[in-house]
């Protein structure tokens, strides 16, 4: 199965959402996008390690870490923690590759010392697991995941400058008169107090899709021109 939620990053409208394959043969049945909880993984990792590390001012475009093997599993402390998906540690990196190549020892690194305060940031995201303070979170290791709708709306902030949107999926309900008897105009809240914040990571996000893990999503126009493409392997 799979889901698809597109969301207007300006009024936090969803213009399109896929909820599971095949016929829709009945109403409120189970829907894939917005019921189905599930591991986030490593895409995560911009919303609650660097995102507000940005807006913190404590991470910038310019800034390094050590990827080297850390031992920060409290309960075997013998054994290297976490591990890079390819097994390889290429040591002081900067942190825009860490986030091409999704280095897990650097998102974990980074996370640890920030945890309460980066957690904060999840909730103005609709993601609340201020509860988790289990470092392995910053790796997408929930202990309940996440719909692909509150992914999707947590990802806004970085295509807006700093606000998010509870997902809309209506405006206005009228009666059999048409007179309007509900309106839903959104939920604004500021989530980067920093204006620089959402085009840093915006950066970052391309790095991602022009030489990291997501080379493979480039987005092309009609003329086979690549155009802006900002994403995150999960």
């Amino acid at each position: 199965q799979s889901s698809i939620v597109i969301m207007d990053q300006a009024t936090g409208q969803v213009k399109a959402m896929y909820g599971g394959f095949g016929e829709k043969k009945q109403s409120l049945s189970f829907n894939f996008a917005t019921s189905a909880l599930r591991q986030p993984g490593s895409s995560i990792k911009p919303l609650l390690v660097y995102g507000p590390l940005v807006d913190r001012h404590i991470i910038s475009l310019t800034s390094t870490v050590d990827d080297v093997p850390v031992f920060l599993d409290y309960q075997n402390p013998d054994k290297p923690w976490p591990n890079n998906y390819n097994h390889y540690h290429p040591g002081r990196i900067t942190v825009r590759y860490a986030i091409e190549q999704s280095s897990n020892v650097a998102a974990i690194v980074l996370y640890n010392g920030n945890v309460t305060e980066n957690l904060q940031y999840l909730k103005k995201l609709g993601i609340d697991r201020t509860s988790e303070t289990h470092l392995s979170l910053a790796l997408g290791g929930f202990t309940t995941g996440v719909t692909a709708e509150q992914m999707c709306a947590a990802y806004v902030p970085f295509a807006n400058g700093g606000t998010y949107y509870k997902p809309i999926t209506f405006t206005h309900i009228e009666d059999n008169n048409g007179n309007v008897i509900l309106t839903n105009t959104g939920s604004p809240t500021v989530v980067y107090e920093d204006y620089r914040t959402s085009a840093i990571m915006t950066e970052f996000l391309e790095s991602v899709v022009k030489y990291g893990t997501g080379y493979r999503t480039q987005v092309y126009n009609a003329k086979g021109e690549a155009i802006p493409t900002a994403g995150k392997t999960g």
